[in-house]
């Protein structure tokens, strides 16, 4: 079914997180971290988790410069200083999609220092945080988002992971602006994306704001509003904590 160069890509690239002693901050990209000052406190942390395209450069007294991993979503190849970067392992038509398109641009001398830091987490991750989910919430919930996955990801590494940039239901309501830098001038900066990624992503992202400033959140696949009492939840019972 799968051409030796997909095998050969998957067992090149397979990541299996470890657990360690050293610590985890997890940075969401919300407007709330714009005027935070938090930038020294988060470069303080061992490991510094960042999704997708967020930039540090321009934002590091509020969001810091360090990034020790970045999650991205199967679409986004996007590495801003010397991070690692990692995706999910799924076998969604999509994602598959994406996997071709990454085995294509791996072979490129110009993306060889992308794909030597790059890494595709187990789907046993999720398989496990889904069980672990149902168990603590009663519900069964298969849909998880790369930001609920990311903070799994650090609580799989690390005792207790901090949370920084998280919004409520009630705020998030509230907020003008979603994210603390402006996502379409973020997608022009080619240098950081492998290929054209960020073209396909800025399609789709403009059609999707339709000169909005927010993304329209009703119809969405995850369950953005659950996720979010699964962190308070997890807040509460320590094992992570929000800032």
């Amino acid at each position: 079914m799968f051409s030796e160069d997909f095998k050969a890509f998957f067992h090149t690239h397979i990541h299996v997180p470890v657990k360690g002693t050293e610590n985890f901050a997890v940075i969401f990209s919300t407007s709330k971290l714009s005027g935070s000052r938090l930038g020294s406190e988060i470069d303080a942390f061992d490991n510094v988790l960042r999704f997708n395209a967020a930039p540090t450069i321009g934002f590091e007294e509020d969001v810091g410069s360090k990034t020790t991993h970045r999650i991205t979503e199967p679409s986004t190849r996007f590495r801003e200083r010397s991070e690692q970067c990692f995706s999910y392992e799924t076998l969604h038509t999509e994602a598959l999609v994406h996997m071709q398109r990454d085995i294509q641009f791996s072979k490129l001398a110009e993306n060889k220092e992308f794909y030597d830091n790059y890494h595709l987490i187990t789907n046993q991750l999720g398989i496990y945080y889904r069980h672990f989910i149902e168990k603590i919430t009663k519900r069964k919930y298969m849909a998880l988002s790369s930001g609920l996955l990311g903070v799994c990801y650090a609580m799989s590494c690390s005792e207790k992971p901090t949370l920084y940039g998280f919004e409520t239901v009630e705020e998030r309501k509230q907020t003008t602006h979603p994210h603390y830098y402006n996502v379409m001038e973020q997608l022009d900066k080619d240098e950081y994306f492998i290929g054209d990624s960020n073209k396909v992503i800025k399609n789709r992202v403009a059609k999707k704001l339709n000169g909005n400033a927010k993304m329209p959140e009703e119809k969405q696949f995850h369950d953005f509003a659950f996720e979010k009492q699964v962190l308070l939840l997890l807040n509460r019972t320590k094992r992570i904590q929000i800032i």
